[in-house]
């Protein structure tokens, strides 16, 4: 039997970035942010503008920096992930479900699924998601 992956929750970046990242211990629960709202993200989506964009010249490894009005956070990819990330550009519109790491005291995501953002009104879609999710 496949075990189940844990749920994507979509976010605000700034969830992320102000949460509390958890470490995880040998065979405990995994690695995870603890959001200002109480929630355990070992996943997350969020939806943004590329600000910045960087790879390296042996395409070992890329970054993307995303914004979505409220923070950044920064996309990561090694080796078999650069190409994806080199298909945005900066001012693209992104929509990015990725598991949640810290290196440095900084919180990124690593890439799982991204997807171009070609109508601007998934944006305030999103926006909407997030503040009924809040509610609850």
């Amino acid at each position: 039997m496949r075990k189940m992956r844990p749920a994507a929750y979509k976010l605000k970046i700034e969830d992320l970035v102000r949460g509390q990242y958890v470490h995880s211990l040998e065979g405990a629960e995994p690695s995870h942010v603890l959001t200002p709202w109480g929630q355990r993200v070992t996943r997350a989506r969020v939806m943004g503008t590329v600000v910045d964009k960087f790879v390296r010249e042996d395409q070992s490894y890329a970054t993307l920096r995303l914004d979505d009005g409220s923070e950044t956070i920064s996309i990561r990819a090694w080796r078999e992930g650069v190409p994806e990330l080199d298909l945005f550009d900066v001012g693209s519109v992104i929509d990015v479900m990725g598991k949640v790491r810290e290196f440095d005291g900084e919180v990124y995501l690593v890439p799982e699924l991204i997807l171009r953002v070609e109508d601007p009104n998934w944006e305030l879609v999103r926006e909407l998601e997030i503040t009924d999710t809040r509610r609850e």
